[in-house]
């Protein structure tokens, strides 16, 4: 079935290029290499194009320009620097490429394509039609105008529209009129396609013996020709070639298609057998930075052999040397997949099984600790093999291999010792059986859910823990390493592992989130097994930084709890009486903040006056039964509870085991009343610690509080908690980790992403800590034991196709390209299962404004052009209404909604046609049935490409394109190098920058680190007690020490700064204490020492959120000399 998959996405690729550049648009049994068109192929075409050189740029005929970029040419080496400055015009007269071969100006093969079009005559128009009758053809006005043989119609003469509907009226058949409407087109408006001649295709450019910069010419056309710039470097034994096609036409006022040249490109190979391109790269100084040195370890085998000058280039292999480079219009490369069945593991396949692993297992403990071991053992004997690669490699790789490799030693070490802790310590191997069964528990339950159900559904079929299939509950080889490596420093605070931040940095898709749900597992069972009685509250801290990602994620997090609690119930004595459960702490945009509020919202849900559900989950977590009413059918799973009173979720399935409540809190104040087990937040929750009494709760710091404070934090996708708003987070975590850390145990910290950079630098910034990533690089980008690059035979990657608006604005190119997107798909004919994968148009935009403006173009322009194809190639247009939206304009109500509709497959006529998001899609939705986007310009950051590109494709072949914007010179950038960047992308992920104690960070939220540890370590508590501060008050001292001594080791450069706004802002508090005897910290009534930043107020503007940290400034060029503006 794959392979159906991707030949649907290679056919809708091949019509989207014959759509956008041509040739083969007109119709299915229209020819290709001689096609004639009924619109002038300026018009028909969007890319591709050389136009006359001085062509002017008129926006008339173009919709919402989007400006343009139209180089000038500089005097200086004219000659030289034509054919770049020429590809880089708003409409292009060349393109071409730049690569290095050996040698000194070899001789080089150049075989060229490239075609014009003419006016039509009438023997080019010739149209197939159906069979006709006899006395059709036996009409007056059929026999002076048409010839018709072999079932085509020809002209005989020029159709004018009355004898066009002469003819029409002949006969009322549908076949019959179409083709007389295209016979007339074309005789009015058609144009025919003239490739270039074959014996001008193939030159060769000559050796040349001369040492400095040369030029070589000729011509291949009518005004078209290759000119060839040689630079050779004698020293180094190389030449750069620059060789350009240009089209030397001069344009005259209006565009003209006929001094135009489409469906162009050239490719070079050498003549002499001896001759090699180059690596075009290997040139630029070896950076001494480690990492730029560890990934030029890992990407050395990735080379770039050209780049292109406005149009991409890709390069034929053979023995990993390039025989072949050659222009591409619309590139496209296919990005393989991880894959992650290890085959040295083979011998132990079975040690991966979670049942195997848990307390239901056939195994003895002795052998699951023999098995592990040689699970281990078979990744140390593979560091081992790393070392006699080391020593093939280039001297210049050698030191950084070692590096890589001692990291992976540690690695195998830290996992050897994860099970010695589990064969020695019976409650750490305990905890790790019941972890096991949890998951798999979890895995069933998650399989349960797939299929939506109603309480008066047929009856739950509750599935068999002892028979679930091997492969539907199985880690993968690095979820079960990730948790060996991380059991010592769970089990053992004062072991070196739990000082470490350990980093799962994995592809998107590759299974992170159920490695540290694993961990999570093991973590609540092991504190309850130790600590029954005081092992309650929160034990896990698990932070996102999206409500969408934390949405989606909640309700995997939320089965497990569900698992958990029911083995705690099964042994209270040695798993404690107080319930495991599971907290949603994200802000009163998405879920109540009071009791009060809670229940008005459930009331207008009971009678209908409201239909936004602001309760989040909206089906049971353990069976999949829906929890509201929608579509006649259902009921509320929301109740009031008594004693303590509280807002209760229970399951609305009778036989469910959570009829009468989940173990799910999701307002604030039942967070605060009984701490769930594990909090579930978004990072900018935290800045509600300075605001909050209750949240000492949280922390067990509350008076009377005996159990033990958070032991694990989790933060996914950490490549997020960057620039303004890591630098926020991470001077809010100085007072996060005063108060996990209160009672003497400090947190292990575990972070997951998919793409960073200096992961070191950021997690130092942020925790404080240092950092180690698993899997850790080994010597090549392609093996890190635990994860390989699949061939593409065994697994299908993605597939990425670009598109640089040229000569047409970007907003002409976008509803061309989505246009044909549709509309082909619909045309292709295969099977509905396999059309569904691709129905859903996933567009990508950087901004709202941007998206704002798709959604307007796909109700009017989109729909125009998708009739107008259809109509040219006589199939059945595709309807459709208006375009879905996932962005942070839609409520936290609304957005599981649409992650509903996106499940709804095609032909459903409720199917999602067009969906248009922003970066919120980027984490988190995991919809297999997604297929196929268009981003819009190319990202900002190549993590955000990554992320969201990797929404789509997850489960099938997957297709993306991008549309650069030829006037962005970094999309431009993109677009040339497009082979070379899609290969190593992961190369490319920009380093982020986190200053949490710089100047304008302690502006913000200094104030507000101060005012959390003061009032949740201190004691001044209460919100009365802001009046009772004094500079003298008891281990005040303690706590700037602390905060001082956080700023000397994360930038000792604002230690002597940060000391003295400490004191500034102690003595400012104290001042306003004294003047206001009823100081509060934020109560409206009273004088209040803080106020929510953004708004009028006295005293302190304090954070209420994380999001939009970064200002809004104006930047003013002053010319000096003038005194002016």
């Amino acid at each position: 079935m794959t392979d159906e998959y991707k030949k649907l996405r290679h056919d809708l690729l091949n019509a989207v290029i014959m759509e956008m550049m041509g040739p083969g648009s007109e119709g299915k049994n229209m020819p290709k290499e001689r096609e004639i068109i009924t619109e002038s192929p300026l018009q028909r075409y969007s890319v591709g194009i050389l136009y006359p050189q001085k062509q002017k740029v008129n926006f008339d005929d173009e919709h919402n320009d989007t400006g343009h970029n139209e180089a000038a040419v500089s005097d200086e080496n004219e000659y030289l620097d034509i054919s770049v400055n020429t590809a880089n015009q708003y409409y292009p007269s060349s393109l071409g490429m730049s690569f290095y071969v050996n040698g000194i100006n070899p001789e080089l093969k150049v075989t060229v394509k490239a075609a014009g079009y003419r006016r039509v005559s009438l023997d080019d128009c010739e149209v197939p039609v159906e069979p006709l009758p006899e006395g059709i053809q036996l009409s007056s006005v059929f026999q002076r105008c048409i010839t018709y043989e072999e079932n085509k119609i020809k002209p005989k003469v020029k159709i004018e529209k009355e004898d066009r509907d002469s003819l029409l009226r002949l006969y009322d058949h549908e076949g019959y009129k179409a083709a007389v409407y295209q016979v007339y087109n074309l005789i009015h408006n058609g144009w025919v396609r003239v490739p270039l001649s074959e014996e001008k295709c193939t030159i060769v450019v000559p050796t040349d013996s001369g040492k400095s910069i040369s030029r070589w010419s000729e011509k291949v056309g009518e005004k078209l020709s290759i000119v060839c710039i040689r630079r050779p470097s004698p020293d180094y034994n190389h030449t750069l070639f620059t060789i350009s096609l240009i089209n030397e036409y001069i344009a005259k006022k209006e565009k003209n298609a006929e001094k135009a040249y489409f469906q162009v490109g050239f490719s070079v190979e050498p003549v002499d057998v001896n001759t090699e391109f180059l690596d075009y790269r290997s040139y630029n100084k070896f950076s001494d930075d480690p990492e730029e040195k560890s990934l030029s370890l890992l990407y050395r085998n990735k080379k770039t052999f050209a780049v292109g000058h406005g149009c991409a280039v890709n390069w034929q292999k053979e023995n990993d040397k390039a025989v072949r480079i050659y222009t591409e219009i619309i590139p496209y490369t296919e990005v393989p997949q991880v894959k992650f069945d290890v085959s040295e593991l083979n011998h132990v396949k079975d040690i991966l099984v979670m049942k195997n692993l848990s307390d239901i297992s056939d195994l003895s403990k002795n052998q699951i600790i023999e098995k592990l071991r040689l699970f281990a053992g078979a990744y140390t004997e593979w560091v081992k093999g790393l070392n006699k690669i080391k020593n093939t490699l280039p001297e210049e790789y050698r030191a950084i291999a070692e590096d890589h490799i001692k990291l992976c030693e540690e690695s195998g070490l830290r996992i050897f010792k994860g099970i010695k802790v589990l064969e020695e310590n019976d409650k750490v191997y305990k905890a790790f059986q019941l972890a096991n069964r949890a998951m798999l528990m979890q895995r069933a339950h998650t399989i349960l859910q797939e299929e939506t159900r109603y309480p008066d559904d047929k009856p739950v079929k509750w599935p068999n823990y002892q028979k679930i299939p091997d492969q539907e509950a199985s880690w993968r080889p690095f979820q079960l390493a990730f948790i060996l490596l991380n059991i010592a420093g769970i089990d053992n605070p004062g072991d070196y592992d739990r000082e470490l931040v350990d980093l799962i940095w994995f592809p998107t898709g590759g299974g992170k989130t159920e490695a540290y749900l694993g961990i999570s597992a093991f973590t609540i069972f092991l504190r309850r097994l130790k600590n029954p009685v005081i092992g309650n509250g929160t034990a896990i801290i698990m932070r996102y930084t999206l409500r969408l990602l934390t949405a989606q994620q909640f309700q995997r997090a939320g089965t497990l709890i569900c698992a958990c609690e029911l083995i705690r119930k099964e042994n209270p004595n040695e798993l404690g009486e107080g319930r495991i459960s599971i907290g949603l702490w994200i802000g009163s945009a998405s879920t109540p903040n009071t009791l009060e509020d809670a229940f008005y919202q459930l009331d207008k849900l009971a009678i209908g006056t409201d239909e936004k559900n602001p309760f989040q989950v909206l089906s049971c977590p353990w069976c999949g039964t829906k929890m509201i009413k929608e579509k006649g059918r259902g009921e509320w799973g929301y109740i009031r509870k008594d004693r303590p009173k509280r807002f209760a979720l229970r399951c609305t399935e009778k036989t469910c085991a959570f009829r009468d409540e989940l173990p799910i809190s999701v307002v604030d104040d039942d967070i605060y009343r009984d701490s769930p087990t594990l909090l579930f937040a978004t990072v900018d929750k935290f800045a509600m610690m300075p605001w909050k009494k209750e949240i000492s709760n949280i922390f067990a710091l509350n008076s009377g509080n005996n159990n033990l404070s958070p032991e694990l934090i989790i933060q996914d996708e950490l490549h997020l908690i960057s620039g303004p708003l890591g630098t926020i987070v991470g001077l809010y975590e100085t007072a996060l980790d005063a108060l996990c850390s209160q009672k003497g145990i400090r947190p292990k910290i575990i972070a997951s992403t998919a793409t960073i950079r200096r992961a070191g630098d950021q997690v130092k910034a942020l925790y404080n800590r240092d950092v180690r990533q698993f899997p850790p690089p080994g010597l090549d980008a392609e093996d890190s034991f635990f994860a390989r690059q699949a061939s593409l035979e065994e697994k299908p990657g993605r597939l990425y196709a670009g598109i640089l608006a040229a000569g047409k604005t970007q907003t002409t190119t976008q509803v061309r390209l989505m246009s044909a997107q549709l509309q082909y798909l619909e045309e292709l004919d295969y099977s509905d299962e396999v059309k569904d994968k691709y129905w859903t148009l996933v567009g990508y935009f950087n901004t709202i404004r941007e998206l704002g403006k798709c959604s307007t173009l796909v109700e009017d322009d989109i729909k125009d052009q998708v009739r107008r194809i259809a109509m040219r190639r006589k199939t059945k247009r595709r309807l459709f209404y208006k375009a879905d939206e996932l962005t942070s304009r839609k409520s936290a109500e609304e957005i599981p909604e649409i992650l509903e509709r996106l499940k709804v497959k095609y032909p459903d006529k409720k199917s999602v046609n067009v969906l248009l998001a922003t970066n919120m899609i980027s984490v988190g939705v995991d919809i297999d049935r997604l297929g196929m986007m268009t981003v819009i310009s190319q990202p900002k950051t190549t993590s955000e490409y990554i992320q969201a590109t990797s929404r789509v494709g997850r489960k099938y072949p997957g297709l993306i394109f991008t549309i650069y914007d030829g006037a962005r010179p970094r999309d431009r950038s993109h677009y040339e190098r497009f082979t070379s960047y899609h290969e190593a992308f992961y190369q490319f992920v920009e380093p982020t920058s986190v200053t949490p104690f710089s100047g304008p960070a302690r502006d913000r939220a200094l104030h507000a680190v101060l005012v959390t540890l003061v009032r949740h370590l201190i004691g001044l508590n209460k919100d009365n007690q802001a009046g009772e501060f004094t500079p003298d008050i008891p281990d005040l001292n303690k706590v700037t020490d602390y905060i001082l001594a956080r700023v000397e080791s994360v930038m000792a450069e604002e230690k002597s700064d940060t000391e003295s706004d400490l004191i500034k802002k102690i003595e400012f508090w104290a001042e306003i204490a004294r003047a206001e005897s009823n100081l509060t910290y934020g109560s409206q009534k009273e004088p209040h020492l803080l106020y929510q930043a953004g708004k009028r107020g006295k005293h302190w503007p304090t954070l209420q959120s994380m999001r939009n940290v970064d200002a809004v400034c104006n930047v003013f060029i002053k010319d000096l000399s003038e005194g002016k503006k």
